[in-house]
């Protein structure tokens, strides 16, 4: 979901390729953006179709196509009205019973001239506050239903809600404000808090709500293991609707990046992405929940870190998908070098791959948001970020990759196990 770094990680939490694959043609970089990028950074993708048609919402800190949220048909871009006044860090689409209506949270409040203060509603014509909104930026957001009925569910780097103390985390129902159990806090001699990531998924055959940030308790729950080696642990956490839960101990550092692959109600769908280094076991920037324990996809990966984690078929399959700070996926056998990456891979159910051809592979710098959308010419993955380049074409901070039909790229599922 958003962006900028400010911590630096051992090594990325993805995995070890263990052989060059081969690169298809059919699988590339397109140049959709050429000519017709962002001027500034990307932090939010969210697809969505409604009396527009299909379309792709970017928000971010740019001020050209539009003002940090810009709509994209497949041809071209759109404004909504006069944007948003500083920057959007995330999107998400919510209904309150009066029809789907896009949301965005940020750094924007009222008094750099935003309708509200750090999150805001589209209703089609115009931006609306909700409520006195929140009194720090907002990070993510998403929906869920934890048993009160759907909410738009908020998360940053605030205290406040409507005026009533939340900590980081609060449920908008499209009218009020609410807290949610308490919220996530941290050890006092820890100078801030934050969540980065939330995403509903099945646990157990029930659908629960995990969150991830810079965090170590939750609803004054403890997070961590017990022993001064897992002091400061933590990051994630498990929302029952009723209870906060930790997740096998957490990691020892920020989550940014929480998705669900292989969803069945036996076998855990966690993957996390972010900035950590270890939990119970060693851990590179991305892992996955096993229910007791936290395994690495193969070797984890090497960068500072993983910011956004999706599922999407780009028109060879779904698969899971990686992108932030990620310069290799590492290799144990000394025979075979580490894989070199582009700050975006793809998981092939063994190893990470390649997104596009040889040393121009991936983007040329962060990526911070990722989302599948089509465009009318087929399901495609879409980034934006830092960058300015997306394989060897000049497309700045946006980018389309995309596979035509007769792609031979297979094995798009991770096997559950």
């Amino acid at each position: 979901m958003i962006g900028k770094m400010g911590w630096k990680a051992g090594g990325l939490l993805l995995a070890l390729f263990a052989a060059t694959p081969p690169v298809l043609a059919e699988c590339d970089w397109r140049d959709d953006f050429v000519g017709r990028g962002l001027n500034g950074f990307g932090y939010a993708l969210v697809a969505h179709t409604d009396s527009n048609g299909a379309s792709l919402y970017v928000g971010g800190g740019f001020t050209q196509p539009a003002s940090r949220v810009a709509r994209w048909d497949g041809n071209a871009w759109h404004a909504l009205g006069a944007g948003l006044s500083d920057e959007v860090y995330a999107l998400a689409f919510y209904d309150d019973g009066g029809g789907a209506k896009l949301y965005a949270g940020g750094r924007f409040n009222t008094s750099t001239g935003a309708p509200g203060n750090h999150v805001a509603r589209w209703d089609g014509s115009n931006w609306q506050p909700l409520g006195a909104g929140t009194d720090g930026p907002v990070y993510a957001l998403t929906v869920h239903n934890d048993g009160s009925g759907s909410q738009l569910y908020v998360g940053g780097r605030f205290v406040q809600a409507g005026g009533q103390t939340v900590n980081r985390l609060a449920r908008w129902n499209g009218s009020t404000w609410s807290g949610v159990g308490g919220g996530l806090t941290c050890e006092s001699t820890i100078a801030f808090c934050e969540v980065r990531a939330m995403r509903p998924m099945l646990h157990n055959g029930s659908q629960r709500l995990y969150v991830g940030g810079f965090f170590t308790e939750a609803g004054g729950v403890d997070l961590s293991l017990s022993g001064s080696q897992y002091l400061n642990y933590g990051h994630i956490a498990r929302w029952t609707g009723s209870a906060w839960n930790g997740v096998n101990g957490g990691v020892n550092l920020t989550v940014r990046a929480v998705t669900a692959f292989g969803e069945t109600p036996d076998t855990s769908p966690l993957r996390i992405g972010g900035l950590f280094g270890s939990s119970l076991n060693p851990l590179f920037l991305v892992g996955r929940d096993l229910f007791l324990q936290w395994v690495n996809l193969r070797d984890g990966l090497n960068g500072f870190g993983v910011y956004a984690m999706e599922v999407i078929d780009p028109g060879n399959g779904p698969a899971l998908y990686a992108a932030g700070n990620i310069s290799s996926a590492p290799s144990t056998n000394p025979n075979i070098p580490n894989l070199t990456l582009r700050n975006i891979t793809r998981w092939n159910g063994t190893n990470w791959e390649r997104l596009g051809s040889g040393s121009l592979n991936g983007v040329n710098n962060e990526v911070y948001a990722l989302a599948e959308f089509d465009d009318g010419s087929g399901r495609a993955l879409y980034a934006t970020g830092a960058f300015l380049n997306s394989g060897s074409l000049q497309s700045l901070r946006i980018g389309k990759f995309q596979c035509t039909e007769g792609s031979l790229f297979v094995n798009g599922f991770e096997a559950s196990g």
